[in-house]
């Protein structure tokens, strides 16, 4: 499952790169409005991985936390509820 997530993150991440550092450039010289689209380019194509990297680390954190419980032994009921004998 990790490499699903590895592989899924390397072409978020690749996209949001190529969005912000390539075509935002491109974009600006088309229709002339330096350098607006070259900044929104900026903020996406640091903002988003940032914010896949943080949705990818907290979705296997929880898919960790499960895999834990499930693997977890059965505790033992206590034997406090037992009557004592002297």
């Amino acid at each position: 499952m990790a490499y699903v997530w590895a592989l899924s993150l390397g072409a978020e991440l690749f996209v949001y790169f190529w969005l912000g550092f390539d075509i935002a450039p491109k974009a600006d010289r088309y229709f002339h409005t330096q350098p607006i689209l070259k900044i929104l380019g900026l903020i996406i194509g640091i903002g988003c991985p940032i914010n896949a990297l943080v949705r990818v680390v907290r979705d296997y954190n929880r898919a960790q936390k499960t895999t834990d419980e499930t693997e977890r032994p059965p505790e033992k009921p206590d034997d406090d509820h037992r009557p004592q004998h002297e």
